[in-house]
């Protein structure tokens, strides 16, 4: 277990995290109150029409400025127009039911009128419980709704059991398994940290409403596992689905002011600079209207998720904010103490997620995800790349971003611009795709200022099949409509290997300086023509170029030349994300070695340093 350490700063005032924390919340409700229409409709800023109402986004604003501005805000006149909506046209339940029982908590001090508790609760017999959703993160917080909900006698009982649901999706690292429902064994598990912030958002909820001593113990844990993944900055983010999504940063943000990370007595705890780094990132993501953007890389809709609106995710982080400094104002009991001590283990890694931390965020830093993990989107026309192994999810040096986090992509697209995977090598076999996703780990071993991590793997099926015949389109439209999907993403767990193909990959760092080496090496003993599409592939920022790329291809042990790079836009989440590549390659021949090697700015001033510091 390690800590993370920050890179240096200059010293802040110590009242810099409130300041920003209420900037944030003033341009969110600033913002939020511009865009509610005089008929109490949240419009979306980017659509340009309504806010869905399927999801939370005009729940979630009336809490906020319920909270923020009082009883005589335009909480009501959006709570009428959801009363307007038909059943039918509603969906999020578990995200709106726990909306509107905060709501409810909010109103309570304030003597409210009998009608608008009627209101309220009639609003939530509207949004009926399921037992289970295809992703865990859904399923634990109607857990916690129906734990708040419960009453007394039967509220232990319920606490058990949400909490019995946590630990059945915690690695034992602390990390939270959003899919599958039964992450039992050694299979693969998808565990995106967006996700996993949430997890660890309604688990520290639980802690305070139940004021039980177990979740206090799985709060530390997951805390821990949050600051495994942040970069010593501003980032916590990268693997999976919505990577630094506005979203997962809204559920991290209130769970650590729930923590007290925003007070002057946490100073010298990890989680307060981590909160620190997030509200100054937020700070340069502001729109001019007072929102957020919804990632970092700002204006545009690049690493945005089809179920991504501005206007919602900017809503919930209003509601959450102003919903845990509510919390925090005079310390009321049941606020949970596990994570404040400033001794919380930070795992260096996770071994059931396939993740791995290395290096330092003074120096540079690497995660990287090794095993690689199930797909939470596996369909027929886009590659699922955020969750792949063998890349890494985040890199820095001396806490500058260095290349993007990895992404989705359309088959069709990554067809004609196969730049586009990334340092994922993709290789097309009679028409089929197959990528270098999956890999047992080896050893990670370091010597000096260096570190070597060895993964061996064989390639995986990139995409589903469609189904075949008519039985097989029958048995698809019955899982789709009687079974919500749940055959279909079961098969993001059956993708077959492709035989007669092994790899090995050595990723070489050096700790002190930003240079990485990528050395894949493939064994072909069978497979029919095999063509790599993206021989050398890796990404990077135009914000932070590498100043040095080199690249040797050897086929049976002889150098082997290749055409010039081919670099694409990549679609990521961080701002300026390219793709690069040389052209594709046809293996013919058993035994192949790609050696490709990045050095960034920086290096030759840090070995200047080194040598210096030596010498004295």
């Amino acid at each position: 277990m390690t800590r993370p350490r920050a890179a240096e700063a200059p010293a802040s005032p110590g009242d810099e995290i409130s300041g920003l924390l209420d900037d944030v919340l003033r341009g969110l409700i600033s913002g939020l109150e511009k865009w509610v229409d005089p008929a109490g409709v949240l419009q979306d800023p980017v659509t340009g029409g309504p806010s869905p109402p399927d999801h939370y986004g005009p729940l979630a604003t009336a809490l906020a400025l319920r909270l923020y501005q009082g009883p005589d805000s335009r909480w009501r006149d959006l709570l009428q127009v959801r009363v307007s909506i038909p059943d039918g046209q509603l969906d999020h339940a578990p995200f709106n039911r726990f909306l509107l029982l905060l709501l409810e908590e909010g109103i309570r001090a304030d003597a409210p009128a009998d009608e608008d508790l009627r209101c309220l609760r009639g609003q939530r017999r509207r949004c009926p419980l399921d037992r289970r959703y295809p992703s865990n993160n859904w399923t634990l917080l109607a857990g916690l709704c129906r734990a708040l909900e419960a009453p007394p006698a039967a509220a232990p009982r319920a606490w058990s059991r949400c909490l019995a649901q946590l630990d059945a999706w915690l690695t034992p690292e602390g990390g939270f398994v959003d899919f599958p429902r039964r992450p039992g064994g050694k299979g693969a598990v998808a565990t995106p940290i967006a996700y996993h912030h949430k997890a660890l958002f309604i688990a520290v909820a639980a802690a305070r409403a139940s004021g039980q001593i177990a979740w206090e113990e799985r709060v530390q844990r997951m805390l821990g596992w949050s600051l495994m993944t942040w970069d010593g900055q501003g980032h916590a983010g990268g693997l999976g689905r919505s990577t630094h999504a506005l979203f997962g940063d809204a559920c991290l943000v209130a769970a650590l002011i729930l923590l007290g990370m925003d007070r002057p007595e946490s100073v010298g705890h990890p989680a307060r600079a981590l909160l620190l780094g997030i509200l100054r990132r937020w700070r340069r993501q502001s729109r001019p209207d007072g929102l957020i953007h919804l990632n970092p890389a700002g204006e545009d809709t690049s690493g945005w998720d089809g179920y991504m609106y501005l206007s919602v995710y900017n809503a919930w982080t209003a509601a959450l904010l102003a919903w845990a400094r509510a919390c925090r104002q005079g310390d009321r009991e049941g606020i949970p103490r596990g994570g404040r001590s400033p001794g919380v283990p930070v795992p260096s890694g996770d071994a059931r997620a396939g993740i791995l931390r290395c290096g330092d965020p003074g120096g540079l830093l690497l995660l990287l995800s090794t095993r690689g993990q199930a797909p939470q989107s596996f369909g027929r026309k886009a590659a699922e790349l955020r969750y792949a192994g063998g890349q890494p999810f985040h890199l820095t040096w001396q806490g500058r971003p260095l290349c993007p986090p990895p992404v989705r992509v359309a088959v069709a697209e990554l067809l004609d611009h196969p730049a586009l995977a990334g340092w994922i090598s993709v290789l097309s076999v009679d028409g089929q795709l197959f990528g270098l996703t999956d890999w047992l780990q080896g050893a990670a071993r370091r010597q000096g200022d260096s570190l070597q991590v060895t993964l061996h793997g064989s390639p995986r099926q990139l995409v589903n099949r469609p189904p075949e015949g008519l039985a097989g389109r029958g048995v698809a439209a019955l899982d789709w409509r009687l079974l919500g999907g749940r055959m279909g993403r079961s098969a993001a767990l059956k993708r077959s290997s492709l035989a007669g193909v092994e790899a090995t990959l050595r990723v070489r760092m050096t700790l002190e300086r930003p240079r990485l080496e990528w050395d894949l090496t493939l064994h072909l003993t069978g497979a029919g023509p095999v063509t790599l599409l993206n021989p050398c592939g890796h990404t990077f920022l135009e914000s932070s170029p590498p100043e040095r790329v080199s690249w040797r291809i050897q086929a049976g042990g002889r150098p082997l030349a290749s055409g010039g790079w081919r670099g694409d836009r990549l679609p990521a989440a961080l701002p300026g994300g390219m793709g690069r590549c040389l052209p594709p390659l046809t293996l013919n021949g058993p035994h192949w070695r790609l050696l490709l090697e990045l050095v960034w700015p920086g290096a030759d001033q840090s070995a200047s340093r080194q040598a210096s510091s030596s010498s004295r």
